[in-house]
């Protein structure tokens, strides 16, 4: 899997996850971090599909973030679906290869 199939992948499991979230939200339980996080982790999102092949540009960190929050907080998703998507989300960000060269601040 090339690099732009993993981000693609891990991608389309953060959109599941977001959406996962949005009762969280409504019921404003939502730790800041995760919050925070999760905003950060759109914002890579977005810049990795503008960006289209330009592997230096990427910064893994946000997603790797966001799968570390999701993992501390599982429990605020209860049901079966929720854990199991952040469980492939998460899987999917462990397999992104971490650059520090590559890490913007």
């Amino acid at each position: 899997m090339s690099h732009k199939e993993q981000y693609q992948h891990v991608i389309e499991l953060q959109k599941r996850v977001i959406d996962e979230m949005k009762h969280l939200e409504d019921e404003q339980v939502i730790p800041s971090a995760l919050e925070h996080a999760k905003e950060k982790a759109i914002a890579w999102a977005e810049a990795v599909e503008k960006e289209d092949g330009n592997d230096k540009s990427y910064r893994e960190w946000p997603p790797k973030q966001f799968a570390h929050e999701l993992k501390k907080n599982i429990t605020l998703f209860g049901n079966h679906e929720g854990t199991q998507t952040i469980r492939e989300y998460e899987e999917a960000v462990g397999k992104i290869k971490y650059h520090a060269d590559h890490e913007e601040v």
